[in-house]
């Protein structure tokens, strides 16, 4: 039966097609063009054709009518979840259970399939899955049924599902198909006790040595309130590193826990308490591994001090030699020196050289032919500059600003060590160094002093890393007490604002030496003498034997055959001084493109958020012109812009990590390009793949009976009921009649016989020119 719905009133239409008539006719009667009057009639017949069949078109004819159900049966599914979570409970398991009513309820006419992370189509229902995806089941079983005889479905489960966002779009596919999706509910309220590690993040890199903090979040259930378990740091053979009690709280608890990053990358486990009748231990151990930066620090030294000390046994030694050969038996410190050639330190001008090595009789050997870096790459090449007693004529503006730039921008290190020509007496406060130095030698600088003081330091700055001498605390402040006095030092009172003092005159609270963070570098003002001269007792005697120890701590950095030399304390500072000031540079990481991201470790389904930096940039002004990306190594994953960062001079974004990752860790690829061509970097993430299952297992009836509600079946109870709502089912599809409306003007006959009319008027007109 054909009806007219036109989408505008019929009067309107009316209107147009008498307004089509009256302009038509008098185009065609009155028209020049048309010179043979026979054609006239049959022009205008074709035109009206062609206006009625639009004004038809208009009117919007459709044929109604109405369909019943399609022949034979409905189908009916039963989905029963096999995740983790419904293994639990003793004597019978909910999956036991589950399958029981499932088996039940389907009867001989029904199909029954398992899902857990996936819908298992092909073998019978068993226990496996760390996860319940439930709307991507629904939707593999809703597409499975290309001749749409499904009818209903039935979900077994505890509730405990993991792709609910999901759920709106499958339950609008099913409406869309008449599928009833009804629930039955198993398990019982209550809750099973497990412990788990939640979260674990640190730092994916550090240098050999340096302090590590990893931020640690632990859950529970099950469990009373202010129940009390431990946390656990091991290295990878086993040691214990730091642990810390903690205290349940709501559920859940934090910790941080401090640790010393070894020489080289290796593994650590967290560990949280195991408790007796848990639902798995293996979510109380996370292993993450921590990578050892680039373990060659590249240090440039200029220093103006270049004489013979006497040593112990009579034999004279360079004052430079003690500290490069300490650096040296480091392992992990490279050292470039300059030096002032003896008799010429006050000398204007540039007057600092290469030195080689030293000779047999200790001296320097010099190297006039290599100069001090002329370029901004040359001084990029380091990561950490300490000057000593030069004077700074030695120096162009240029030098100077790379330097700054050095530290603020590429996370290098400075240290400034005194001597005659330092700090405010050598004129630094009027450079631009004055503003990386971390004590006030502007306008707290008066002069240097010529006498005898003893270094005292303060509680707090036994935390540092520079001051770890000794592992034993008490054995470490022993050192510190009995270290020399110095000959001479710089009178400077006041150490800048944020600065760290590691150690004062005593009996004042003038700094003697003093540390900061600058930009993304770190600093140190050392205002006595490192080598010689004011510091000739400080670097030859400083070492266990002034503490009456009679066994020896095993020397680090001792001059070659001098392990007898009493100055191992000495070494170990200044070997700590490098590595801390160094920590942070990005030259290290050896990349034009230097990714990082907030943590090493995330759960499926967080937010990584992610930086990079161009290191190889050294215009500001050019950095936010550069375009970077991110992506996540994974197929389908789609590249990710980052947004320039103007105050922390980086690009940052986020990525998410899906749901469903599977594997122990994941790639993030960083990109951008350069003059030469694309560049990039690449970090890997630990994916924490803990049992989601577990998490918090009790069943979830509230969410089961709103899904039925929401998929337009019922709540069901016993198996007896859901035969009976399938047989229901079955009698209503059979009686149905669904009445349908087919649009009869979107047909091909329809336009074919449009285009027809309008091509035969036009070839009429033609005609009727010639």
């Amino acid at each position: 039966m054909m009806n007219w719905h036109p989408p505008i009133d019929v009067w309107i239409i009316a209107l147009v097609g008498v307004v089509a008539l009256v302009v038509s006719g008098r185009s065609v009667w009155r028209s020049e063009t048309l010179g043979r009057r026979w054609l006239r009639g049959p022009v205008w017949i074709l035109r009206l054709a062609a206006m009625a069949l639009l004004l038809a078109i208009l009117g919007n004819p459709v044929r109604r009518d109405v369909a019943g159900a399609s022949e034979g049966e409905t189908r009916e599914v039963v989905l029963v979840d096999t995740s983790a979570s419904m293994t639990l409970e003793k004597p019978e398991s909910r999956f036991t259970r589950a399958l029981s009513w499932s088996r039940a309820a389907a009867g001989q006419t029904s199909r029954v399939f398992g899902f857990a992370d996936d819908v298992n189509f092909d073998t019978a229902p068993a226990p496996g899955g760390d996860s319940t995806r439930l709307a991507h089941a629904l939707r593999r079983v809703l597409e499975s049924d290309p001749d749409q005889r499904l009818a209903n479905i039935v979900v077994v489960s505890d509730g405990r599902i993991h792709d609910r966002d999901e759920l709106t779009a499958v339950l609008a596919l099913a409406q869309q198909r008449r599928v009833a999706i009804s629930t039955h509910t198993v398990g019982r309220d209550e809750a099973p006790m497990n412990v788990f590690i939640r979260a674990c993040h640190t730092e994916r890199s550090a240098p050999a040595g340096s302090p590590v903090t990893a931020d640690i979040e632990i859950a529970a259930t099950g469990l009373e309130r202010g129940a009390e378990l431990e946390i656990t740091l091991k290295d990878e053979n086993g040691a214990t590193l730091a642990s810390a009690p903690v205290t349940l709280r709501d559920g859940a608890a934090g910790k941080q826990l401090t640790f010393k990053a070894g020489l080289r990358t290796a593994p650590y486990t967290v560990s949280v308490t195991r408790l007796d009748g848990e639902l798995t231990h293996a979510d109380n151990d996370f292993t993450f591994t921590l990578a050892i930066a680039d373990p060659k620090i590249r240090v440039l030294y200029f220093e103006g001090s270049n004489d013979i000390a006497n040593g112990q046994n009579d034999e004279g030694w360079n004052f430079n030699e003690y500290m490069i050969n300490a650096w040296k038996r480091a392992g992990d410190i490279e050292c470039d020196m300059f030096v002032v050639p003896k008799g010429r330190q006050y000398t204007q001008g540039r007057t600092v050289q290469f030195v080689r090595g030293f000779d047999d009789g200790h001296m320097p050997i010099l190297d006039p032919s290599r100069p001090i870096p002329g370029t901004r790459g040359g001084w990029f090449d380091y990561d950490l500059v300490i000057c000593s007693d030069v004077l700074k004529d030695n120096f162009t503006p240029e030098q100077l600003d790379w330097v700054v730039e050095l530290v603020t921008e590429r996370g290098g290190g400075f240290c400034m060590i005194g001597g005659n020509t330092s700090f405010d007496t050598g004129k630094w406060h009027q450079t631009v160094w004055e503003k990386i130095v971390p004590v006030d030698m502007m306008e707290f600088g008066f002069g240097h002093q010529w006498k005898r003081v003893r270094p005292a330091f303060p509680e707090t700055a036994f935390a540092h890393p520079i001051m770890q001498l000794e592992p034993d605390a008490a054995r470490n402040r022993r050192a510190f007490a009995a270290h020399p006095e110095f000959e001479g030092f710089h009178d400077i009172r006041r150490a800048k604002p944020g600065a760290t003092v590691l150690a004062v005159r005593e009996g004042t609270s003038a700094p003697l030496i003093a540390v900061q963070t600058y930009g993304k570098g770190r600093s140190m003002a050392f205002l006595s003498d490192s080598t010689g001269g004011w510091g000739t007792e400080y670097e030859n005697q400083w070492g266990p034997e002034l503490l009456g120890l009679k066994e020896r701590a095993k020397p680090v950095g001792d001059a070659p055959g001098q392990s007898e030399k009493p100055n191992q304390y000495y070494n170990r500072f200044w070997v700590n001084t490098v590595r801390w000031l160094a920590e942070k540079s990005v030259r290290r990481q050896h990349k034009e493109v230097l990714g990082r991201s907030e943590a090493i470790s995330y759960r499926p389904g967080e937010i990584v958020k992610v930086a990079a930096s161009l290191p190889g940039v050294f215009d500001p002004a050019a950095l936010p012109k550069k375009t970077v990306g991110a992506r996540l190594a994974l197929e389908g994953e789609a590249r990710v812009r980052l947004s320039y960062d103007r105050d922390r001079r980086e690009f940052i974004g986020q990525l998410w990590l899906p749901q469903t990752i599977k594997g122990s860790e994941v790639a993030v690829v960083f990109d951008s390009t350069n003059d030469n061509g694309p560049i990039g970097d690449e970090i890997r993430l630990r994916v924490m793949q803990q049992n989601l299952e577990f998490e918090n297992p009790r069943p979830d009836p509230q969410f089961m009976a709103d899904l039925a509600r929401a998929g337009g079946g019922v709540v069901l109870d016993q198996p007896e009921e859901a035969r009976a709502f399938f047989q229901k089912h079955q009698r209503e599809a059979r009686a149905e009649l669904v009445p349908y409306s087919e649009p009869l003007w979107s047909q091909a006959w329809v336009w074919s016989a449009l285009l027809a009319l309008l091509t035969a008027e036009w070839i009429l007109r033609r005609l009727a020119a010639l």
